[in-house]
C-alpha cells in the first residue's frame, strides 16, 4: 500500500490536479485515505484553501532558488523518516550505483 502521493497542483490542465485530489478522495471513501502532499509553485490562499477542500494533507510551495529546494528537501526527508520507514541502503535485491 502507498505510504503517500506527492502531486502537483497545476497538472496540464489545472482542473485535473484539484479533479484528482477529488478522486483520490472519492475512490477510497470507506478505506483508509493516502496522505496527499500537493507541491504548487503558488502560494495564493484560494489555491492553497482550495487544495485543503479537496482534502490534501500537505500543502507546500515550490521554492524558487537551489537552496531553498535543498532545504526543503531536507526537511521532507526528516520529516518522513520521523514519519515512515525509509529503505536501508543498500536496498536488498537492488543493484547498487
Amino acid at each position: 500500500m502507498t505510504n503517500w502521493l506527492l502531486q502537483d497542483l497545476y497538472l496540464p490542465d489545472r482542473a485535473d490536479g484539484l479533479g484528482l485530489l477529488a478522486d483520490i478522495h472519492q475512490l477510497l471513501s470507506g478505506h483508509q485515505q493516502i496522505p496527499t502532499l500537493v507541491m504548487s509553485s503558488s502560494a495564493a490562499p484560494a489555491d492553497v484553501q482550495q487544495a485543503y477542500r479537496a482534502h490534501t494533507s500537505y500543502y507546500l510551495v515550490k521554492p524558487l532558488e537551489l537552496s531553498q529546494w535543498l532545504n526543503l528537501c531536507r526537511s521532507q526527508y526528516q520529516f518522513l523518516r520521523d514519519q515512515d520507514v525509509l529503505p536501508i541502503y543498500p536496498v536488498p535485491g537492488r543493484p547498487s550505483s
